[in-house]
This record gives C-alpha cells, sequence and structure tokens, in this order.
C-alpha cells in the first residue's frame, strides 16, 4: 500500500470524525463524501471502516453510513471509566505538576474563556478536552491518554448536546478550582471536585 493512500485514509478518518462530532448528522453519503472530500472512495471506504471498528458509525448494506447513536448505560460507563482513569493519575499529576505545568495550563483555561465569550461551543469543547489531556499527559501514560481520546470523542459523538453560557462558566470555574486544589496539594478536594465535575456529564445527555 502505497504512502499516499495510507495518508489519504487518515485524513479522510480525522476530517469524517470531525464531521460527525461537531455536528448533528445521523447518516452519512458515501457519494457526498467523495464530492465533500475530493477524494476517491477507496480512502473514504478505508477511513469509515476504521470509524466503525472504533464505534463511531455502522455501515449497513443498502442504507448506506449510520451515525452510531449509543444507549444511556454505554455512555454512563464511558463517563464512569473517565472518572477512574482521570481521578487515579491526578493524585499522581498533584505531585508531579511544575509551574511551566500550571502555567500550561492556566493558558488553557484563558483559552476556554475565550472560546466561552464568543460562544464558539466547539472551540470550547476542545479547549475543555485540551484540559482533562493535559493533566494526563503530565503523568504520561500512553493507555491512559490513548483511552481518554476514544471515550472523549465518543461521548460528545453519542451524547453532547449544545450547553448554554451559565453551563460553560461552571465549567470553567470547577476547573479552575480544581487547578487551585492541585497548587494547594490538597488532593481529597480535587478528587471530589474533579469526580463530581466528571459526572455532571451524565446530567447533559440528551436521548
Amino acid at each position: 500500500m502505497s504512502t499516499k493512500r495510507l495518508l489519504l485514509k487518515d485524513i479522510a478518518y480525522e476530517k469524517i470524525k470531525q464531521k460527525i462530532i461537531n455536528s448533528d448528522v445521523e447518516h452519512l453519503s458515501e457519494n457526498s463524501l467523495v464530492e465533500e472530500l475530493q477524494m476517491s472512495r477507496t480512502p473514504i471506504r478505508e477511513a469509515l471502516q476504521r470509524l466503525q471498528y472504533e464505534g463511531f458509525v455502522k455501515i449497513i448494506s443498502n442504507q448506506g453510513v449510520l451515525v452510531s447513536k449509543m444507549s444511556v448505560n454505554r455512555l454512563y460507563d464511558l463517563i464512569d471509566m473517565r472518572v477512574a482513569i482521570e481521578t487515579f493519575s491526578l493524585k499522581q499529576a498533584i505531585l508531579l505538576m511544575k509551574d511551566k505545568d500550571y502555567k500550561n495550563i492556566k493558558e488553557i483555561i484563558d483559552r476556554q474563556k475565550s472560546s466561552y465569550e464568543e460562544k464558539d461551543l466547539i472551540t470550547f469543547r476542545e479547549n475543555d478536552a485540551a484540559f482533562h489531556y493535559y493533566l494526563l499527559t503530565v503523568t504520561g501514560n500512553h493507555y491512559f491518554i490513548k483511552m481518554f481520546s476514544d471515550v472523549k470523542e465518543l461521548q460528545y459523538t453519542a451524547g453532547s448536546r449544545v450547553i448554554g453560557p451559565d453551563e460553560m462558566l461552571k465549567l470553567i470555574t470547577e476547573h479552575e478550582k480544581i487547578i487551585t486544589y492541585m497548587k494547594k496539594k490538597d488532593i481529597e478536594s480535587a478528587i471530589d471536585l474533579l469526580t463530581n465535575h466528571l459526572n455532571g456529564g451524565k446530567r447533559n445527555l440528551i436521548f
């Protein structure tokens, strides 16, 4: 298989996945994707097969490509997995965070504030994910980082909804409080808040 084929397949995968995450699309047409992405069918089909393997879509003969809809229980399971991974990592991150890390995390929160002020929900969610992702990278657990990326995207795709300014501001405030507790080495308060913060995602699901 050529390098070009691999590259096109990866590009198609990322573009289709972002289309699923950032919109309310329920059905994908291979013909439309060929035209939209200006690619041949082969890399698009390969990308769709990968997305099906990862749980984003279902390819059904004579019906096309359907965006997957998860059950309430499975979405709760995804959030529970995040709680387990992120609270475990937070205990280590509190001991490992340096001044440069706190500076970097503040920049992420500042970007989240800007997206809140601009009412840019897509960028807001990207920065929300960046906050949690950064805390995981401090510990350097490759498997946790990979698992987080997969779970976060599936959670957004299957259960996210449009959130209002009050909820956006609440998430930012909680991020700031988590960092404050971390700086004070108050592990118990930081973990309690992070747990409640993540479990709030269960209350925000719409089906």
